[in-house]
C-alpha cells in the first residue's frame, strides 16, 4: 500500500511539473502576424506624414497671403533667418497657436517638429511668395489690368526679336502721365520714397488694386483707408517688387542666396519709407481720395438722370 502511494505521488508530481512547463511557454507570433503589425504601423505613419504635410502647406498659403493688419500684429511671413536650419518652419509653427499645441502634443515641442518639416515648409514658402509676386505684377503692371501703372513691363506682353530679348521700352500709363509722372525713372523714384501717397492717381491705383479682390485670398472691399488694407511690412514688400519689375522690360532674376540678401535689404529700406509715408501722408491721401470718389459718384448720378430722357410723371405713383 505504501509502495502504491509512493508511485502515485511521483506520477502526480511529474504531471504538475509538465503542466507548469506548458503554462510558462510563450507562443511566438507568426510571420503573418508580424507583417500585419508592421504594415499597420507604416500605414499610420504614412497617413500622419501626409496629413501634416498638407496641413503645413495650407498654413504657408494662409501666412504668406495674410497681408491685412490685425490686432495680433503678427510678424509677416516673408523672411526668416537663412543660417538656421529650422527657421522657416519654426516661424510658421509659432505663428499659429493650434500648430504650437500640435507640436507639443505629437513632438518634443516646436523645434523638434520644425527640424522635421523645415524642408517642406521652406520650399512651399518660396513657391508661394513667387506666386504672390506674379499676382502683384499682373495686378499693377499688366496692360490688361485696370490698375496698371505702366505698359510693356511684363515679358509676356513684350514683342521680342529673334534673340528673344524685349524690344519695346516701358511706358508710364496715360493716367499717371497726366498726374505729372512722365518717365519710368520718376515712377520708380516715387514708389521708393516717403511721398508715394502724395500722387493721388498712384495712391488710388494702389488702393483700388488691394480692394479689388484680385489678390490671392483677399475679398473685394469698398474704398478703405490704407491702414486697414495692408500692413506696412507687406506694402514695403509689394512696392519693392514693383520697383524691381519696373527696372527693365521683362525683368527677371535667378533665385539664390545673393539675390535673397539683396531683396531683403531693399525690403528693409522700403519699410522705413512706407512708415514715413503713412505717418505724413496717409490721412490726407485718404480724405482726398474719398472726396474724389464721392464727386465722381455724384457726377455719374447726374449724368444717368439727364440721359434717361423720361418725363418725371413716370417716376410718381
Amino acid at each position: 500500500m505504501i509502495a502504491y502511494l509512493s508511485l502515485f505521488l511521483q506520477y502526480s508530481k511529474k504531471r504538475r511539473a509538465k503542466g507548469a512547463g506548458r503554462k510558462l511557454k510563450a507562443t511566438p507570433p507568426s510571420n503573418k502576424q508580424i507583417g500585419a503589425s508592421s504594415d499597420n504601423a507604416d500605414t499610420t505613419t504614412t497617413k500622419r506624414n501626409e496629413y501634416e504635410s498638407l496641413m503645413l502647406q495650407a498654413r504657408v498659403i494662409d501666412a504668406t497671403n495674410d497681408i491685412t493688419p490685425s490686432a495680433n500684429a503678427l510678424d509677416p511671413f516673408l523672411y526668416w533667418h537663412s543660417k538656421k536650419s529650422d527657421a522657416c518652419a519654426l516661424k510658421l509653427l509659432t505663428r499659429f497657436p493650434d500648430l504650437t499645441k500640435y507640436a507639443e502634443k505629437h513632438y518634443f515641442g516646436v523645434h523638434d517638429m520644425a527640424r522635421k518639416w523645415n524642408g517642406v515648409v521652406g520650399r512651399k514658402a518660396t513657391n508661394e511668395r513667387a506666386t504672390q509676386i506674379q499676382y502683384i505684377k499682373a495686378l499693377w503692371l499688366s496692360s490688361s489690368s485696370q490698375f496698371h501703372l505702366a505698359l510693356h513691363v511684363l515679358l509676356s506682353e513684350q514683342p521680342r526679336n529673334a534673340g528673344g530679348t524685349a524690344t519695346v521700352p516701358i511706358k508710364v500709363s496715360p493716367d499717371l502721365v497726366q498726374s505729372g509722372i512722365e518717365t519710368v525713372d520718376e515712377l520708380r523714384a516715387l514708389i521708393k520714397s516717403d511721398k508715394m501717397y502724395t500722387n493721388e492717381v498712384l495712391y488710388d491705383c494702389f488702393c483700388s488694386g488691394l480692394e479689388s479682390g484680385a489678390l490671392k485670398q483677399l475679398e473685394k472691399r469698398s474704398p478703405t483707408h490704407i491702414n486697414k488694407l495692408i500692413t506696412i511690412a507687406h506694402e514695403a514688400h509689394f512696392r519693392t517688387e514693383l520697383w524691381f519689375a519696373l527696372s527693365c522690360p521683362g525683368y527677371g532674376h535667378r533665385p539664390n542666396k545673393s539675390w535673397n540678401f539683396t531683396r531683403k535689404t531693399e525690403w528693409k529700406t522700403f519699410i522705413h519709407l512706407v512708415h514715413a509715408d503713412r505717418e505724413a501722408n496717409a490721412d490726407n491721401a485718404h480724405r482726398s481720395r474719398m472726396q474724389t470718389l464721392n464727386e465722381n459718384d455724384n457726377h455719374s448720378g447726374h449724368e444717368d438722370s439727364d440721359n434717361e430722357g423720361l418725363d418725371p410723371k413716370y417716376f410718381r405713383n
